[in-house]
């Protein structure tokens, strides 16, 4: 996803076999905690390059396949960080926002070409990886959540499927909070 190349190759290869590309789930992303003070140069620069940078490719060779055929739907996962700021993950919240920024970008540009652009922004959901080796360090933050729960990775893609769907036609830069209300606690 840090390759435009690749990226371009593969948008490419999508619409040479089905004929046009009508949905982008950028979905790549990774997290580093600890205080920004104490982040190494090239760890950031790895974080913008996969969450920010990469997501950016692909939106960009989304538009330009999609443009062709009449237009389609970009979602692009960002995350909660990226709207309210916790402590000792800042510099991954700087490219959650900036992510966010993008999206809604995309939304004012594109629109014209019938391109919508939206931000799924999870909280915590149990996903194989992440998620549930967050759930384990903090289990409070399961259980404070006002629905008493974490988020199901089945719950994101619904919202996704969703997001480009013809239900969803007029939804564009629109960013989703997928927390169970977290954020509302938090901002």
């Amino acid at each position: 996803i840090r390759d435009e190349t690749q990226v371009s190759a593969v948008i490419d290869l999508a619409v040479a076999k089905f004929g046009r590309l009508d949905a982008m789930l950028n979905v790549a992303g990774i997290g580093e905690g600890g205080p920004m003070e104490s982040l190494e140069e090239a760890d950031l620069q790895r974080m913008l390059d996969i969450n920010l940078k990469g997501m950016f490719f692909g939106a960009k060779h989304a538009v330009r396949a999609m443009k062709a055929t009449g237009g389609g739907a970009i979602v692009n996962w960002s995350s909660l960080a990226g709207l309210i700021p916790s402590p000792n993950s800042g510099a991954y919240a700087i490219s959650q926002a900036g992510v966010a920024m993008m999206t809604q970008s995309f939304a004012v540009e594109a629109g014209k070409y019938n391109i919508r652009s939206n931000a799924i922004c999870p909280g915590l959901i149990l996903t194989e990886g992440m998620g549930q080796a967050a759930a384990r360090a903090a289990p409070e933050r399961v259980t404070r959540n006002p629905l008493g729960r974490a988020g199901l990775p089945e719950e994101a893609g619904e919202l996704a499927a969703f997001l480009v769907s013809d239900r969803a036609a007029y939804i564009n830069g629109v960013l989703i909070p997928l927390d169970g209300g977290w954020g509302c606690m938090l901002g």
